[in-house]
């Protein structure tokens, strides 16, 4: 989903500098916490896939685009380890036991595993038909990875995506399970069953006179744990936008995010942005009170302001979380964290994020608190209170949900990152 703007290679350009050779590199200093927390007692590392590589210091254009870049933070220490790696469209990340790493690709047919030390150990790939659409899921008790792969192109809801499901010891193929809808994208286990749930775009290829996605069957799907066939369907047409990122919470809640733009007039007859506007007020049905994102002009894109949204993925009972127009732009990721029972929404246009706590208010964190700009990936530390969040192109910051502060802050480099995962 994401786009590479003249702003964003313009920052990247001011703020990067001179990058170091492929390896490890030290990250700068944390800023001292003043939380219960402090750098020595993070555990772990989060990583991250770059989509841009044009921009590393050993990238020759002359090898073509097929690369993206794999950055490594150890929490601990503060090392990075960053490297180019063989496939495009880096996506996101899974930890795999020993240290190895799922490098996922999005609209693309490869994708990478690799060892600690960015080495390859093995390709996966899609046949013709197919392409990577999403988030892996590693089950650890029955040793298999599971990746979501969708249609090139879809024309209809019979053009379901399925579920590759690869040994996670050998990284062979075992089996595909179709999904049950169209471009299956983040799957996650349902706390206290034996259930999966995973998002669907349901957008479709045909050209939409208005949106910039043509969206027909966008869902939460519920899959039995063991067949990982569908047993039911949370449809979510009303809101007219593809069901992209969620997270799960410990009482069978999915937090989703959605996306839909309205697309730029394809003959610019007057004034174009104008008519952009005024067709994005028609579609929510009220004047636009927000200042619209330098990127989405750059893009020609304008963001429709949606909604946070959570699901119980056994009755399917929804709960709309809108906390005003200006904070619902171009969502991203989602992360619950259970030490917290926070579930946090990144919306990138809007630059901030949405924290939702049991039993509270929605809360709204905008990137200029947490030190961050262009926030994009989010992920919880397992038994804390901490999330990692992440800048596409600069800096990670760890961040105490229930003490509101930045505990953490680690100066590194990016290339258009767009989500992040914790492991060991």
């Amino acid at each position: 989903m994401s786009q590479l703007t003249r702003r964003d290679v313009a920052w990247q350009c001011l703020t990067i500098g001179l990058v170091a050779a492929m390896g490890d590199t030290a990250a700068g200093a944390p800023e001292p916490s003043t939380g219960v927390y402090n750098q020595a007692s993070l555990r772990g590392h989060v990583h991250a896939l770059g989509l841009n590589p044009k921009l590393y210091s050993t990238y020759d254009r002359r090898q073509g685009e097929g690369f993206s870049v794999l950055t490594s933070l150890d929490l601990a220490s503060g090392a990075v380890r960053q490297n180019l790696i063989g496939m495009a469209g880096g996506h996101m990340t899974c930890s795999l036991p020993n240290g190895r790493i799922l490098c996922i690709a999005h609209h693309k047919p490869k994708s990478l595993i690799v060892n600690n030390e960015h080495q390859v150990l093995a390709e996966l790939t899609t046949d013709t038909e197919h392409v990577f659409g999403g988030h892996g899921l590693v089950d650890r008790e029955r040793n298999i990875i599971l990746i979501p792969q969708r249609r090139k192109l879809a024309r209809g809801p019979a053009d379901v995506g399925s579920l590759l499901i690869f040994d996670a010891g050998t990284f062979r193929l075992l089996d595909q399970v179709e999904s049950g809808g169209i471009h299956p994208h983040e799957l996650h286990k349902i706390p206290g069953t034996n259930e999966l749930a995973v998002t669907h775009y349901g957008d479709i290829g045909d050209v939409h006179p208005v949106f910039e996605h043509n969206v027909v069957d966008p869902k939460l799907t519920i899959l039995d744990g063991q067949t990982l066939k569908p047993k039911r369907h949370y449809l979510q047409h009303d809101l007219k936008a593809m069901v992209t990122h969620m997270s799960v919470d410990n009482a069978g809640w999915a937090h989703l995010v959605l996306t839909q733009y309205i697309a730029w007039p394809v003959k610019e007859v007057g004034n174009a942005y104008n008519l952009a506007v005024t067709e994005l007020e028609r579609v929510i049905g009220r004047r636009v009170s927000f200042d619209m994102p330098q990127a989405a002009l750059e893009e020609r894109l304008l963001p429709v302001p949606l909604p946070m949204l959570s699901v119980h993925t056994q009755t399917g009972e929804r709960k709309i979380i809108n906390t005003g127009d200006q904070n619902h732009l171009r969502s991203q990721s989602v992360a619950f964290c259970k030490a917290a029972q926070a579930a946090v929404a990144v919306y990138s246009h809007s630059d901030n994020l949405v924290v939702l706590r049991k039993g509270r208010e929605p809360v709204v964190v905008d990137g200029k608190r947490l030190g961050l700009r262009n926030m994009r990936g989010v992920v919880e530390l397992p038994e804390t209170t901490l999330v990692a969040v992440m800048g596409a192109y600069r800096n990670v910051v760890i961040y105490d949900l229930l003490k509101d502060q930045v505990v953490a802050r680690y100066e590194t480099s990016n290339y258009l990152d767009t989500h992040l995962s914790h492991g060991d």
